[in-house]
């Protein structure tokens, strides 16, 4: 007797079993690559969160002065005296004249920034000094945690927001953490960057 050209249940059954491992190795592949690029993805968009507190608290921070500083005992708000741009320097002292304060303050899971404008008469348009001794109106002087709400919204998904002041010198310690609950994930994405600002 003479046998047709075919498979037998055997190689056919190994064939699939081939044919399995080849499309799980691929899928296998191809999560582990998703996943990947996923927590870059992520990770790109916390940095970028950061990035952009670093650079707009950092810099309007080193165009301050140090003696307008005020910082809250917890660490989570920093206000300090802008001026109004270059065109605002007094021409008897050089010193620039200041326009308003400027807060910065974490809430929930976000960075916001408030402006505090100086009266036309305010002593500290030219003698600097901290947002608890200006007096916006009959009121009297506040302390910072009064001018803590409203505001524009710096960065989202901020887990928490520090200033330090470093002991003897006229340096800032600003550390950010912004942090992402991605699906389908046990844990939390995370990233946390810390700026060194010198004040005049």
């Amino acid at each position: 007797m003479r046998r047709t050209a075919g498979m037998t249940l055997l190689e056919v059954l190994i064939a699939n079993a081939i044919f399995l491992l080849l499309l799980g190795a691929v899928f296998l592949i191809y999560a582990q690559g998703s996943s990947a690029w996923r927590k870059g993805a992520i990770q790109a968009e916390l940095l970028q969160q950061l990035q952009v507190i670093s650079l707009r608290v950092g810099s309007n921070l080193e165009q301050s002065i140090y003696s307008s500083l005020t910082v809250t005992p917890s660490g989570d708000a920093v206000s300090f005296l802008v001026s109004a741009g270059s065109s605002s320097i007094d021409p008897q002292t050089g010193y620039p004249s200041w326009s308003s304060y400027e807060i910065f303050y974490h809430k929930g899971q976000e960075l916001l920034q408030r402006d505090v404008p100086l009266s036309p008469s305010a002593r500290e348009r030219t003698r600097p000094g901290p947002i608890e001794g200006y007096s916006p109106d009959a009121g009297g002087p506040q302390p910072l945690t009064a001018y803590l709400k409203g505001g524009r919204v710096v960065a989202r998904r901020i887990k928490s927001f520090r200033v330090e002041h470093i002991p003897t010198t006229q340096l800032i310690r600003l550390t950010a953490m912004a942090e992402i609950e991605p699906l389908h994930q046990d844990r939390p994405e995370k990233s946390t960057l810390s700026t060194l600002v010198r004040l005049r």
